[in-house]
């Protein structure tokens, strides 16, 4: 995270598949990108930026890129939808 200008903030115990274990934590802001993905001028995209927030670091992993916890998905609105799909309403 160093070559990204991060600074370490702390760390975060979390339990995992192989029990607990600490990560190490940077205060972050992340940006979503809404809108119709197949739109090719990109004119109904939209970024929403999110307040800054704590993120700790997790090995790579082929399966995600992110994980959001609760502590940001209880400020916004979250369903899962057939097929695998969700939908996650920004306010």
């Amino acid at each position: 995270m160093a070559e990204r200008g991060l600074k370490p903030y702390g760390f975060e115990r979390m339990i995992g598949a192989l029990g607990p274990s600490l990560h190490q934590t940077y205060i972050v802001r992340i940006g979503i990108v809404c809108g119709d993905e197949a739109d090719p001028h990109g004119a109904d995209r939209g970024l929403f930026q999110l307040e800054p927030l704590e993120a700790a670091v997790i090995r790579d992993n082929q399966w995600f890129d992110l994980i959001i916890g609760t502590d940001v998905l209880s400020h916004h609105e979250f369903a899962l939808t057939r097929g695998g799909g969700f939908t996650l309403t920004l306010y």
